[in-house]
């Protein structure tokens, strides 16, 4: 019975003290998971920790790139929109003609038996313009290159009636000068109002009969128009003073010429404008072998001087602008006289007008264009200076056709051609026909 007891003692005491090993080792496995899970969660916030980190740091660096996006976007808007930009404009052609002219007009001097009958000569023209508007668009500075052949009278000089250069001269380097350089001032406080100085286009209601497409006067011109009245009649009012010629030698005189413009432009009626020009030239000292740059058909004395002793030039133009047959036509009729004509020349007395009429079917301005044109003009010698009238018709003392026509290949390409039939009205040459034949080939950008 005792050891029965004794043994349940025993039991007992190692069930309790396994007991408690148990709870022990349980107790630390409760704690080991404890710390387990402890370390888990520190990791798991240091990472969060991190992340976030990350996470600022991303946000910081999108925010650095969108502010330098920013200063890109701003550096590549100010190069392409900097202030000198605004109102800057570049253009320019380049032409390749064919001329082709009997030769009778530039071999007077040669023995006719041993001359050419027909002259073959291939031509370049390149132009470069620069236009920039200044002050709200009320000031235009301008400024253009082109080719030129050199004066016959003056060498070093270019002729102001054309832009072409010739090729020959064993591929020699070509030519290029100033053709235009001049301010335009049209105030918005008085509209209609426009003001010119330096070296310009004509900016004169004209036809090539006067003055040559190519020829660039140089001074100063003003010019009014009012457009304020009913009926679309604008009344204008023009006046210009040009240097022709400043000699440096005192007892030679300077060359001038003033303008004096009187006209309208009336659209008569929709897609219909007539403009009229009244123009009178006074030309001062033109006359003396000095200051003119050749005579081109005006009659000369034995001492090189024009024979018309002075020139004041009465001009009217009449130009009719319309559509027919859904184009753009153009029709005008100019006419001049000199005034001042005192050639005491039997053959040249009172040879001192001038008319021509033209008229031209359609415009070329993109690509399937085309149009051809008629001109029929009758300039005697003492009309108007030669050195500046249309240096293809052969200036003045001429009369004859002219027919033109040109296509566009593309909105920046178009081939043409002219044929002029042209004699000398007066002097020893009169009679014969001269023949000149142009084929061009013109590209504008």
């Amino acid at each position: 019975m005792r050891k029965r007891i004794v043994f349940s003692v025993i039991a007992a005491v190692l069930a309790a003290w396994i007991g408690m090993a148990d709870a022990q080792a349980a107790d630390e496995e409760v704690q080991a998971t404890i710390k387990q899970l402890q370390a888990q969660l520190e990791a798991q916030q240091k990472e969060l920790k991190q992340l976030k980190n990350q996470q600022v740091d991303v946000a910081e660096l999108l925010e650095k790139q969108r502010a330098n996006e920013d200063k890109l976007y701003k550096v590549a808007d100010d190069i392409g929109n900097v202030d000198w930009l605004h109102g800057f404009k570049i253009s320019g052609d380049l032409r390749l003609r064919y001329q082709g002219q009997s030769y009778r007009g530039y071999n007077q001097t040669v023995d006719k038996d041993k001359s050419k009958p027909w002259r073959n000569r291939s031509r370049i023209r390149f132009r470069i313009g620069f236009e920039k508007t200044l002050l709200d668009d009320q000031f235009l500075v301008a400024a253009r290159l082109a080719t030129g052949d050199y004066d016959t009278k003056y060498p070093g000089n270019n002729e102001p009636t054309s832009t072409n250069v010739t090729m020959t001269n064993d591929f020699s380097k070509k030519d290029i000068w100033l053709d235009q350089a001049y301010v335009k001032y049209t105030p918005k406080f008085l509209k209609g109002l426009e003001v010119i100085g330096g070296k310009m286009p004509t900016p004169m209601v004209h036809t090539d009969m006067i003055w040559d497409d190519d020829v660039n006067p140089e001074g100063f011109w003003a010019q009014y128009k009012y457009s304020q009245l009913p009926g679309g009649f604008k009344p204008f009012v023009g006046a210009g003073y040009f240097i022709v010629k400043e000699n440096s030698q005192y007892d030679y005189n300077d060359c001038t010429m003033a303008d004096f413009e009187l006209g309208f432009d009336w659209e008569l009626a929709k897609d219909f404008k007539w403009t009229l020009a009244a123009n009178y030239y006074v030309w001062d000292n033109y006359q003396y072998s000095y200051n003119y740059g050749a005579a081109n058909g005006n009659d000369v004395d034995s001492d090189k001087n024009l024979a018309a002793g002075a020139f004041r030039v009465f001009n009217l133009t009449n130009e009719f602008k319309f559509k027919f047959l859904g184009k753009e036509n153009k029709a005008y009729f100019d006419w001049a006289y000199n005034c001042a004509d005192d050639d005491p020349n039997y053959d040249y007395k009172n040879q001192n007008k001038a008319y021509a009429v033209g008229y031209k079917f359609g415009n070329n301005k993109k690509k399937g264009d085309w149009s051809v044109g008629y001109k029929y003009a009758y300039i005697e010698a003492n009309a108007t200076p030669g050195y500046f009238a249309d240096s293809d018709f052969g200036y003045v003392n001429k009369k004859g056709h002219v027919i033109d026509a040109k296509y566009n290949l593309a909105d920046f390409l178009t081939v043409g051609g002219k044929v002029f039939l042209t004699q000398d009205i007066a002097g020893p040459m009169a009679g014969p026909t001269d023949v000149t034949t142009l084929f061009d080939v013109e590209w504008k950008f």
